[in-house]
């Protein structure tokens, strides 16, 4: 009797021990999931030609996969040849469909279903020689649209040297470059594959890697968590976020349809002066800083993860916001050493987007 019940105290723990390591297990393996489907989802680009029987690849670089039906996305500049015109071949070097085993070396074409020179960007289609309908594996587009100052995102491509494993490395979002009304970019802390996906901590697609820069300057934030000014950092990436993919989408009217995006709201470029309230001087100098308007505006200073975008007034007091932001309200904090902190709320709208605030000297 005492060794049936020391036996099956023992069978109790070993149950319990048993399902607590497979809870344990299948958790990691739904955490990694999402990664795992945007590796599969990464695909090679090959640009080239076929020339006396032989195929000839002239450029190589990556793109995502953002349908199960295989639709995919890339830049411009990765399906074109030397004399900038569309290839006449392309393919794609992929992990297979879902239930196919890994096969190395092995493409299906692409077909190109549109292309935007200006946002450097290009839809296309893997065509498989198969007709039977093949369900790929894709990466959703974040529709949120919230990435910030310091937000961790991973970058997905190819090495440079050659190879066909996805790499993917970490990084972090250092600022948004806004330069016109068609030009908008995440800049992040490295690049990796023109072409290749930026993928947030919920496993989706939140920009396309575009290109890489060298000695940039990027927004220094000092012991108190405002931006003092600007540093250099060695290599950033650009990428194409996802409000620019999706209204590329869109306008690629044989897809809108299949996809079902909404069309994002226009941003708009914030413009402004900075003076002091009794001379009406400029205020050279200055931080401004867009943020939420919930965030909190107790603290005199503007903090990295709650900015929308910033910018520092120059010799005549005039300030332009490094990104774009769409109609609605918002905090304006100005911080200036010499001045009192000002915190006030503005609407923004498309007949409403300059603004000149007032400060009071200390």
């Amino acid at each position: 009797m005492r060794k049936a019940k020391l036996f099956a105290g023992i069978l109790s723990c070993a149950l319990l021990l048993a399902q607590g390591l497979n809870a344990g297990a299948d958790t990691r393996v739904q955490a990694t999931d999402p990664l795992r489907m945007a590796q599969q989802a990464t695909i090679r680009i090959i640009a080239g030609a076929t020339r006396q029987g032989e195929f000839r690849g002239q450029t190589d670089s990556a793109g995502v996969v953002i349908s199960a039906q295989g639709l995919a996305l890339t830049t411009w500049q990765a399906i074109t040849n030397a004399e900038g015109k569309t290839a006449p071949e392309l393919w794609a070097m992929t992990t297979g469909a879902q239930d196919d085993p890994v096969v190395p070396n092995r493409a299906i074409r692409l077909k190109v279903v549109a292309i935007s020179q200006d946002l450097n960007l290009a839809l296309l289609k893997l065509t498989p020689r198969d007709s039977r309908p093949s369900e790929f594996p894709f990466v959703k587009l974040d529709v949120r649209n919230d990435l910030y100052y310091g937000s961790k995102v991973t970058l997905l491509g190819f090495s440079a040297a050659g190879g066909m494993s996805v790499l993917r490395r970490r990084a972090s979002v250092v600022d948004f470059d806004c330069q016109s009304d068609s030009t908008n970019w995440i800049v992040v802390d490295g690049g990796l594959s023109t072409g290749g996906p930026v993928i947030n901590d919920r496993g989706e697609l939140a920009g396309l890697q575009t290109m890489t820069r060298r000695d940039r300057s990027i927004p220094f934030f000092g012991d108190e968590d405002y931006p003092l000014g600007l540093i250099e950092i060695g290599e950033v990436g650009y990428a194409r976020p996802t409000e620019s993919l999706i209204a590329f989408l869109l306008d690629a009217a044989t897809v809108a349809a299949d996809l079902r995006y909404e069309r994002p709201q226009p941003e708009l470029q914030i413009t402004g002066k900075v003076k002091d309230k009794k001379t009406g001087e400029p205020i050279p100098g200055a931080v401004i800083g867009v943020v939420s308007p919930k965030a909190l505006t107790k603290a005199p200073y503007i903090t990295a993860n709650e900015l929308v975008g910033h910018a520092r007034s120059d010799f005549r007091g005039a300030f332009e916001i490094s990104r774009r932001a769409r109609a609605g309200r918002y905090l304006i904090k100005i911080v200036h050493p010499q001045y009192q902190s000002l915190v006030k709320e503005i609407v923004i709208e498309p007949n409403q987007r300059d603004f000149t605030v007032e400060l009071v000297r200390n």
